[in-house]
């Protein structure tokens, strides 16, 4: 009885295995919702943004110690939810990679903002720029300067 008992654990054990690495099957949470390309996001540079006034101080200069924000903006049907993604941002001094980051956002309905920030000592002074990924996709660049003064 034992025996007949271990078997069916077993095989049911072997079943579960398989369906759970079938690629039939949603292999994330990102598979569902929208799929964000170029052309549904927009990227503004800012010296502050703060969760209820957005972003302020928009401009592509940035002195050497002073924050800078990397501020996302996603769109797409108003209709939809927007799903799970996982969202990446990569700095760069130059063309030197310098930070990268991420969060996972869920997106409920658009316009959704998402910000990412780094300092100008982490990038040190001259053109550098910020690259924006959506599930390891590029949706945008934006190149800026970081200056002595």
């Amino acid at each position: 009885m034992l025996q007949k008992f271990l078997a069916v654990f077993l095989c049911g054990c072997i079943v579960g295995c398989a369906e759970a690495t079938s690629p039939s099957l949603p292999v994330s949470p990102t598979d569902a919702g929208v799929k964000f390309t170029e052309g549904n996001v927009n990227i503004v540079m800012a010296r502050n943004v703060q969760k209820d006034r957005g972003a302020t101080g928009i401009t592509d200069t940035f002195t050497f110690e002073g924050e800078i924000f990397a501020v996302v903006t996603f769109n797409w049907d108003v209709e939809r939810e927007g799903g799970k993604h996982n969202i990446q941002v990569k700095w760069y001094s130059g063309e030197k990679l310098i930070r990268i980051g991420d969060q996972d956002v869920t997106f409920r309905r658009p316009a959704h903002l998402v910000w990412f920030s780094t300092v100008g000592t982490n990038l040190g002074v001259g053109k550098a720029k910020v690259e924006i990924y959506a599930d390891g996709v590029l949706v945008g660049t934006k190149h800026f300067a970081v200056v002595s003064q």
